[in-house]
């Protein structure tokens, strides 16, 4: 790599997981509804990115992307995380729209988030559509898994009937550290209510009942907090908070794997 300058194509890496899933939930919504994913040693991510950025022009300019889209071909875009407990790994989203694929584009294993069992997960959770009350169409948003869900209702059963008081507040303390997405908020306070409905049941009134929040934070917008991936590997630290549209070049010009959720 050449010392005295950043290479022409800058991917810019995420470091904050929560921002990762609101920049997926964005790119879903946008009609990026098909992926691939993985995740890749810190040394391999530079020439994978390059790599991707030859096949689909994953730094294209907004016009140019716009143009392509309303040609009728497939467009893409990259996102890549990097979290601090796993300095040395990236996880990665490739995403693209509906229309015309290219022949490297057709070899790959694209999966459908917009269907069940190819939804996007990541560590415990998944993004769906969600019809909320109040509004005419429905949100994508997080949730625990069904399954994932069931499993965590029965044991919060059992181990209330058990009195295992200690393993049930380590459950509770470890749920309710969940990003608060409009579809996790609605899981935690029905989870809430059969904590309070069991305890009833299952406990004399003389026993104290788990610490429970009283109240779950909302996810707000979050900038695309994170730094190019040229730096971390010059092993530059991250000196601040900056959005992605700040830390890549001008619109218009090669760069940005990780564009603003306007683009």
């Amino acid at each position: 790599m050449n010392r005295s300058a950043p290479p022409v194509f800058q991917p810019f890496v995420l470091t904050k997981k929560t921002a990762a899933l609101q920049r997926l939930g964005d790119y879903v919504r946008q009609g990026y509804r098909w992926y691939v994913s993985g995740a890749l040693p810190l040394e391999k991510v530079l020439s994978f990115c390059q790599k991707q950025d030859a096949r689909y022009g994953l730094g294209w300019s907004v016009v140019r992307t716009r143009e392509a889209r309303k040609a009728g071909r497939a467009v893409y875009r990259l996102l890549l995380l990097r979290q601090e407990r796993e300095p040395d790994l990236i996880y990665f989203w490739l995403l693209r729209t509906e229309g015309e694929q290219s022949p490297e584009s057709q070899r790959e294993s694209w999966r459908d988030a917009t269907k069940k069992g190819e939804r996007l997960t990541f560590e415990g959770y998944e993004l769906y559509r969600d019809s909320k009350p109040g509004t005419d169409h429905p949100v994508w948003t997080w949730r625990i898994p069904l399954d994932a869900e069931k499993e965590l209702r029965e044991r919060v059963i059992l181990l209330i009937r058990r009195k295992q008081d200690g393993l049930l507040q380590d459950l509770l303390d470890g749920v309710y550290r969940a990003p608060g997405f409009s579809g996790v908020r609605h899981q935690l306070k029905k989870l809430r209510q059969l904590v309070c409905s069991e305890w009833k049941r299952s406990r004399k009134d003389s026993e104290p009942m788990p610490v429970i929040p009283d109240r779950i934070g909302y996810v707000r917008r979050l900038p695309n907090l994170g730094q190019p991936l040229w730096e971390i590997l010059e092993g530059k630290p991250r000196q601040r908070a900056v959005r992605a549209a700040k830390a890549l070049p001008l619109r218009g010009k090669r760069g940005g794997g990780v564009p603003d959720a306007e683009r």
